[in-house]
C-alpha cells in the first residue's frame, strides 16, 4: 500500500521538484549575469544578408552610440545660456548617471595640427593639388612664389625651409574644413557652443553608465537627468536632451508601466468574474496558484535562457493570464457539473481533451522556437513553458486539490448545462470568412513600418529638434567598412567616400564623416609623394630664391623620396583622435572596421546601391532595415502556419479519425481566415504583431473546438464561455495600450477569440 501511494505521487513530486530547480537556476543565472530589458528591435532582429562579422561590428558601434547623449542649453543671451549650463553641469556630473561627462571637450591645438601638417605635408596632398603639380610643375612653382611674395598672403612663411612650395597652405585649410564637419561647436568662455539663427547653443556631452542604460524607473540615472533638466529650464535658457538612450528609457519605462497595469487589471477582473460566477472564495486561491506557477515558470525560463529580455516578450507573457487559466476553468467546470452520485475523475472526463488542446497549442509555438529571430524564440519559450506548467497543474495537482466544498450549488457554474449549439454555424462562418478574405485580397499586404511603433514624447521631440538645429543635420545613417588590416579598410573607405563626395556635390547628402578624410590610405599617400617628386627638378631654383640651405634642401628630397613610413591615425592631434574614436572601431576578431557617418541622406536606396558595389561595405538604415526584416519575419510566421496546421490536422486525424478530425480542423482555418479578413476590412496591414497574434488564436480556436466536442455532461460549453470571457478580458485590456505593437496584438487576438468562440457554439458533440 505504501509503495502504491509513493508511485501515485511520484509524477507530482517530480513536477514540483522541477519547478524549484527551474526557479533556482534562473535566480543563479540572474545573479551571475544580470539580465537587462531591451526595447531595440535591432538587437533582436538580425539583418538579412549581412555577415556575422559585420553584425558584430555594427553592434559594437551602436552600443557606443546608445551610451552617448547630449544635453543642450539654448537661448538668445549667451551669458544666460552659459551660466545655466555651468549651473547644471556639476549636478549632472554628480547624479550618478554618467561614466564621463564634459562641458568643454579637448580644444583643437592649432600648433599641434600645424606641426602635424608640416611633418607630413608631402603625404597629405589633395587630388586637385596633385593634378595641378603633375600637369604643370613650373606653373605650380610660379603660383607658390606669387603667394609667398604677395602682400596679402594669409599663410605662415616660417616653415619654408621644410615646405618651400607652400603646399601646407592647402592641406591646412582642407583639414580645418574637415574638422569643422566633425562638430559645429567651438570653445568660448569655458564651454562648447554654436550660434544658429541668433540662438546660442551650449552642449554638454556625456557617456552613460551601464546601470543607467539597463534600468528603468525611480532608480534610473536617466530619470535623474530628466529631473535636473526639467527643474532648471527657464524662459531665457531652455534645456533639451538628445540621444537614443533617452528614447529607449521612455519607451521601456512606458511599456513596463503598461505591463504592470494590464497584468494587475486583468488578474483582478478575472478573479472578480470567477467570484461572481462561482460564488466561492476557495476556488480563487486555486486559480491564483495555477496562474502564479504558469507565469512564474515562464518568466524563470526566459531569464534562464536569455541575457537580454525584449520588452515585447514581457508584454506577450502577460497574455498567459488569459490562456493558462483555461485548463483551470475546464477542470473546475468538470467538477461543478458532475452528478451527485458520480465519482469525480478529472483525467477520465477531460484528460484527453486537455492533452489534445495542450499539444495543438504547443505545436503553434514550437515552430517559432526554430526561428533565427530572438523575439520569436523568447515568445516561444515563455509560451511553451507557461502552458506546460498550467497543463501539469491541471493534470497532477487539480485531481488532489479540487473538492466539493469549492462548489456553490446556487452559482452559475453549478447550474445544469443547457445544450447551446447551432450546427450549421461553423460551416457558415468558414464560408463567410473565405468570401470575406477573397474580396479583400487586393488590399492584403504584409507590411511593417518600425517608425510607427514608437511616438516620442513632446520632451524628446523638442530635444531632437534642438539637436538638429544646433548640429546642422536632422538625420544620420551610416556605413561600415571591413578590411583585413588598417590600411586595407582605409583603402576601401576612401574609394567609398569618393562616391559619397559625388552625392554631396549633387545635394543628395549634406556631408559625411570618415577616418580616411584625415588619414589617407597608403596608395593615396604614395600618389601624393609621386606628385611632390615632380617638383624636385625645380627645388634647386626654389631654394635659391628663398634662401633655403643645402642641408634643408637635402632633407626635403629625403622626405619626398621616403615611401616606407606612412602617416597613421596615431599621428593625428589627440583632439581629432578623440572625435574619430567612436567611428574608428579598430580590430574585432581579426578584422578591422571603420564607420562612415552620412548626414541628411535624401535617398538611402541610392547609397545602398553604391555600398553593394563595394566588397566589404555595408550600408545601414535602421528603420528601413528593421522594417524590411519584420516583413520577412511576418512572412516566415505565415509560412510556419502551414507547417503548424498540417501537424495539427495529422494529430486530430490520428486521435479522432478522419471525419471528426477534419471537421475539428475547420475551426482554426475559420479563425485564421476570418481574423485576417476582418483586420483587412478595417484597413489594418498584416504586420509582425498581427502575425504573432494569429499564432495564439489558431491554437486557442482549436482548444475551443476540442472541448466543444469532448463529450456530454462535463460543462464544456460553460467552460468555453468562461474561457472566452477571461481571454477577452486579458486581451481586451491590451486595446487600451498606447504602445502601438501591443494595441495591434491585442486587437488581433480579441477578434480571433470572438471568431473562435462562435465556431465552438456551432460545434455538435
Amino acid at each position: 500500500m505504501k509503495s502504491l501511494h509513493c508511485t501515485r505521487f511520484k509524477p507530482t513530486a517530480i513536477f514540483l521538484t522541477a519547478l524549484l530547480i527551474l526557479f533556482a537556476a534562473a535566480a543563479v543565472a540572474c545573479i551571475v549575469s544580470p539580465r537587462k530589458i531591451s526595447t531595440s528591435f535591432t538587437s533582436m532582429i538580425p539583418q538579412g544578408g549581412v555577415s556575422d562579422s559585420m553584425l558584430k561590428a555594427e553592434s559594437a558601434f551602436t552600443e557606443g552610440q546608445n551610451a552617448n547623449v547630449n544635453i543642450f542649453v539654448s537661448g538668445e543671451d549667451f551669458e544666460a545660456v552659459r551660466n545655466k549650463a555651468m549651473q547644471i553641469f556639476p549636478l549632472l556630473e554628480n547624479c550618478g548617471a554618467f561614466e564621463s561627462i564634459s562641458i568643454e571637450s579637448s580644444v583643437l591645438d592649432t600648433e599641434e595640427l600645424f606641426s602635424m601638417v608640416s611633418d607630413n605635408v608631402y603625404r597629405l596632398l589633395d587630388a586637385e593639388t596633385r593634378s595641378r603639380i603633375k600637369a604643370d610643375p613650373r606653373s605650380f612653382q610660379d603660383d607658390s612664389l606669387a603667394r609667398i611674395f604677395s602682400a596679402f598672403t594669409i599663410s605662415s612663411l616660417s616653415n619654408l625651409d621644410k615646405d618651400p612650395f607652400l603646399l601646407s597652405e592647402t592641406v591646412w585649410f582642407n583639414l580645418l574644413d574637415k574638422v569643422g564637419n566633425l562638430t559645429p561647436f567651438s570653445p568660448k568662455d569655458g564651454v562648447l557652443c554654436a550660434q544658429v539663427d541668433d540662438i546660442w547653443y551650449v552642449i554638454i556631452s556625456g557617456r552613460l553608465t551601464a546601470e543607467s542604460l539597463s534600468l528603468a524607473g525611480k532608480n534610473s540615472g536617466i530619470e535623474s537627468i530628466f529631473e535636473i533638466c526639467d527643474r532648471y529650464t527657464e524662459e531665457n535658457a531652455q534645456i533639451s536632451c538628445s540621444g537614443l538612450a533617452f528614447h529607449s528609457y521612455e519607451s521601456a519605462s512606458g511599456a513596463q508601466n503598461e505591463i504592470t497595469v494590464i497584468s494587475v487589471a486583468s488578474v483582478l477582473l478575472i478573479l472578480l468574474m470567477f467570484f461572481l460566477l462561482c460564488r466561492n472564495f476557495h476556488i480563487l486561491w486555486l486559480f491564483a496558484m495555477s496562474l502564479a506557477i504558469a507565469t512564474g515558470s515562464a518568466v524563470a525560463a526566459l531569464l534562464l535562457f536569455f541575457r537580454e529580455i525584449h520588452v515585447l516578450s514581457m508584454i506577450f507573457g502577460t497574455t498567459l493570464i488569459g490562456t493558462c487559466i483555461d485548463y483551470s476553468i475546464h477542470s473546475y467546470m468538470t467538477l461543478a457539473q458532475k452528478s451527485p452520485d458520480e465519482t469525480f475523475d478529472l483525467k477520465k472526463k477531460i484528460g484527453k481533451s486537455l492533452s489534445v488542446s495542450f499539444i495543438s497549442t504547443e505545436l503553434c509555438y514550437l515552430v517559432l522556437l526554430f526561428s533565427s529571430y530572438g523575439i520569436l524564440k523568447q515568445m516561444a519559450v515563455i509560451s511553451l513553458t507557461g502552458l506546460l506548467s498550467s497543463y501539469l497543474v491541471a493534470m497532477l495537482l487539480y485531481p488532489k486539490l479540487l473538492s466539493e466544498r469549492m462548489i456553490n450549488p446556487k452559482s452559475f457554474a453549478a447550474r445544469p448545462e443547457k445544450k447551446v449549439s447551432v450546427p450549421l454555424l461553423l460551416p457558415i462562418l468558414a464560408i463567410a470568412a473565405t468570401v470575406l478574405l477573397a474580396v479583400q485580397i487586393p488590399r492584403l499586404t504584409v507590411k511593417n513600418d518600425i517608425t510607427s511603433l514608437y511616438t516620442p514624447s513632446e520632451r524628446m521631440l523638442k530635444g531632437e529638434a534642438t539637436a538638429g538645429k544646433a548640429t546642422g543635420f536632422l538625420s544620420t545613417t551610416y556605413a561600415i567598412v571591413e578590411g583585413s588590416d588598417e590600411n586595407d579598410v582605409l583603402e576601401k573607405e576612401f574609394l567609398f567616400t569618393g562616391e559619397l563626395e559625388k552625392l554631396k556635390q549633387t545635394g543628395s547628402i549634406s556631408g559625411y564623416i570618415a577616418t580616411s578624410s584625415f588619414v589617407p590610405p597608403a596608395s593615396v599617400q604614395r600618389a601624393s609623394l609621386k606628385a611632390a617628386s615632380c617638383l624636385i627638378p625645380l627645388l634647386d631654383e626654389q631654394c635659391e630664391i628663398l634662401g633655403v640651405s643645402d642641408e634643408d634642401k637635402a632633407a626635403i628630397v629625403a622626405r619626398i623620396s621616403d615611401n616606407a613610413s606612412l602617416f597613421s591615425t596615431s599621428s593625428l592631434p589627440s583632439s581629432i583622435r578623440s572625435m574619430l574614436g567612436s567611428i574608428s572601431l579598430g580590430e574585432i576578431e581579426g578584422r578591422f572596421y571603420e564607420v562612415v557617418v552620412i548626414q541628411n541622406a535624401k535617398d538611402g536606396d541610392e547609397i545602398k546601391t553604391i555600398s553593394d558595389s563595394f566588397d566589404g561595405v555595408e550600408y545601414f538604415q535602421t528603420s528601413k532595415d528593421v522594417s524590411r526584416e519584420l516583413d520577412n519575419l511576418s512572412s516566415l510566421i505565415f509560412r510556419m502556419f502551414i507547417v503548424a496546421i498540417v501537424a495539427i490536422i495529422i494529430v486530430l486525424v490520428v486521435l479522432f479519425g478522419w471525419k471528426k478530425g477534419l471537421a475539428m480542423s475547420l475551426a482554426p482555418y475559420t479563425v485564421l481566415i476570418g481574423t485576417i479578413g476582418i483586420l483587412t476590412l478595417f484597413g489594418y496591414r498584416l504586420d509582425f504583431f498581427v502575425a504573432v497574434g494569429l499564432v495564439l488564436i489558431v491554437g486557442l480556436g482549436l482548444d475551443y473546438m476540442v472541448f466543444a466536442r469532448s463529450g456530454k455532461n462535463n460543462g464544456s460549453k460553460k467552460a468555453i464561455f468562461l474561457s472566452f470571457i477571461t481571454t477577452e478580458l486579458s486581451f481586451g485590456s491590451l486595446l487600451f495600450s498606447s504602445f502601438t505593437p501591443v494595441h495591434i496584438f491585442g486587437l488581433t487576438v480579441f477578434i480571433g477569440i470572438l471568431v473562435a468562440f462562435l465556431c465552438a457554439i456551432g460545434a455538435d458533440k
